[in-house]
């Protein structure tokens, strides 16, 4: 966009140079700083638009020393010393930065453009370098990052919303179990996604290593403190860890798309393997009212200490007890019901029994979900939806830790 803002002044300095056509610098500053009020309106093709443009610069810019000032610089620091000495205020083109269209500008043609804009809609219509710089970004970006990066832009040009960035967040994810659920948490801007399909594995986007039949190879997994994690995957994610740490920044947290009919196993081995690189904030991405959204959880079974309640899904059955005791065990368990919404009233009993308002300790915020391998993902992630809190918001058990079944 500059080199074809120098191109457009170029034209203005190099016709007809000396000649002066009785201009004054003063007009002739006037003129180029009002350059971008004399773009075409919108609705012709960005060429003709620039076109359009170029033309007026040659008509109406004649003064040799502004000519000569665009056509061999064309930067700011040279047109702002112009307008001073001009005595020329405002002046548009510097207060855009160069551009024929202000950064702000640019983001409310994008943020209150019609829903069936489509790509020729916004090349009619945007002029900003810096704005369509970042509609070519977002198409390599991932969903969180294309949110994060608009949300940065909303803020720059200092609107208060944005009508796009709403559809952006709102959208579901491919490959996401989709549930019922509230108090579902938005997905992580900054987080690392690592996403499992039936085909294959891959993090940030980039692919790691083949999926067959719900599992990866043997030879791809290697058991490590306790760990059982997915060997590839496990570099690629310490590496990224190592980085981030290097910069001085907390780990993000680590996002996981998997497919719904992926058996519980390799869930396991991916929260194993995250873990076990170091991302102790984990989350698993559902699709829920039509918009993408995380439940987030860690490794594990919470503290250790306080009721220490466990939900077990085997089969179409899910057994409801506490590793202290309190609340039934694994052999004689408190409940044993087959729907979410059965766990869900359980769950509720207990809390309204055993907690008083304001009394409740972070360690009894703790819930374990222990599946058996073989469960589906997409039965994990319906328990994982429902048991932070209830429908009516009140609160459950908002800390999730995810294991294997407890032996």
């Amino acid at each position: 966009m500059r080199t074809i803002l120098l191109v457009i002044l170029c034209v203005a300095a190099c016709k007809g140079k000396g000649a002066g056509g009785g201009q004054s610098f003063h007009d002739g500053v006037q003129a180029l700083c009002d350059l971008p009020d004399h773009v075409p309106a919108p609705g012709e093709s960005y060429e003709k638009r620039l076109a359009g443009v170029a033309a007026w610069a040659e008509s109406n810019i004649k003064n040799p020393e502004v000519r000569q000032l665009g056509g061999m610089t064309g930067n700011k620091a040279s047109l702002v010393a112009a307008a001073q000495k001009a005595n020329v205020a405002p002046c548009k083109l510097a207060d855009n930065d160069m551009a024929l269209q202000s950064f702000a500008d640019a983001m409310q043609i994008v943020c209150s453009a019609p829903a069936t804009a489509d790509g020729a809609y916004f090349k009619g219509h945007l002029l900003n370098p810096d704005v369509i710089k970042l509609f070519s970004a977002l198409a390599e970006a991932s969903p969180a990052d294309q949110a994060a990066k608009m949300q940065a832009a909303i803020t720059r040009a200092g609107l208060g919303g944005c009508a796009i960035v709403e559809k952006m967040t709102a959208r579901t994810v491919e490959h996401a179990p989709t549930v019922t659920g509230v108090h579902l948490a938005e997905l992580a801007p900054r987080a690392v996604t690592v996403a499992a399909s039936q085909s294959g594995i891959a993090v940030e986007s980039k692919p790691i290593v083949a999926v067959t039949n719900g599992a990866v190879a043997p030879g791809e997994l290697e058991t490590v403190a306790n760990h059982t994690v997915i060997k590839v995957v496990d570099r690629f994610l310490a590496t990224l860890a190592a980085e981030a740490k290097t910069h001085g920044g907390a780990l993000p947290r680590v996002q996981l798309v998997v497919d719904p009919a992926v058996p519980a196993a390799l869930l396991l081995e991916l929260v194993d393997t995250a873990d076990h690189a170091g991302f102790k904030d984990l989350a698993l991405v559902v699709n829920a009212d039509g918009a993408a959204r995380a439940i987030p959880f860690t490794r594990g079974t919470g503290t250790g200490a306080g009721l220490q309640p466990v939900a077990a899904i085997a089969g179409d059955k899910i057994s409801v007890y506490s590793v202290s005791g309190q609340e039934g065990t694994a052999q004689q368990p408190k409940a044993t019901v087959a729907s979410s919404t059965e766990l869900v009233t359980t769950l509720a009993e207990i809390v309204a029994r055993r907690f008083k308002p304001g009394q409740r300790t972070d360690e009894d915020r703790w819930i374990t979900v222990a599946v058996a391998t073989t469960v589906p993902v997409q039965r994990i992630a319906e328990i994982l939806a429902v048991i932070r809190a209830n429908k009516d918001g009140s609160e459950l058990f908002p800390r999730v830790g995810l294991s294997a079944v407890l032996k």
